[in-house]
């Protein structure tokens, strides 16, 4: 409200991420003040890996891989839905609960992460993610497939998530080689 102008009426300020380099979830919410939670859905080995996962991993066939579903809460309203895919050599010992907080601080215990190759692309919600991230069905969402890399140019793990468009957006900086 200000005198002799009326009152205004402000949008949310929507998650930026990729402002301050590759940052995790819970990472990112602290830099804007927020409170972040996860509800751990599942954790599982999974039984027939995809040609997808494998390639993204660099794994063979016979080589074990671990599935996490995740609901990441942001000031208690969902945000995100993911599924990430790790090999077990990042998550031996590890158990479901062990996920329930920051997974990149969770990893660093074993290894650096460096960077990850992450793909952007809008779909509109469909009947299990209206559920999960509570939105409308037929809304749009930013659906996004990253490949987290170790220091050595070891994929760390393979993420497939939601993002509610109407509360994040992504920030990338590109250069032009030779300039």
């Amino acid at each position: 409200k200000r005198r002799g102008k009326g009152s205004y009426v402000m949008s949310q300020q929507k998650i930026q991420s990729g402002r301050s380099g590759l940052q995790g979830f819970t990472e990112a919410a602290k830099a804007y003040g927020k409170t972040s939670r996860t509800e751990v859905i599942s954790f599982e080995k999974v039984a027939e890996p995809t040609e997808d996962i494998l390639s993204a991993l660099q794994l063979e066939e016979d080589q074990p891989i671990y599935e996490l579903v995740r609901r990441r809460i942001l000031d208690e309203e969902p945000m995100t839905g993911e599924k990430i895919y790790l090999a077990e050599a990042f998550v031996a010992g590890l158990t479901k609960e062990d996920f329930s907080g920051s997974l990149f601080k969770l990893l660093e215990q074993k290894t650096e992460i460096a960077y990850s190759h992450q793909e952007v692309e809008a779909i509109l919600v469909k009947p299990e993610l209206s559920e999960l991230l509570e939105v409308p069905m037929g809304d749009p969402l930013l659906q996004v497939y990253s490949v987290t890399y170790a220091l050595d140019a070891t994929p760390i793990f393979y993420d497939i998530s939601y993002y509610r468009s109407d509360r994040y957006v992504f920030k990338t900086t590109l250069t032009r080689y030779g300039h």
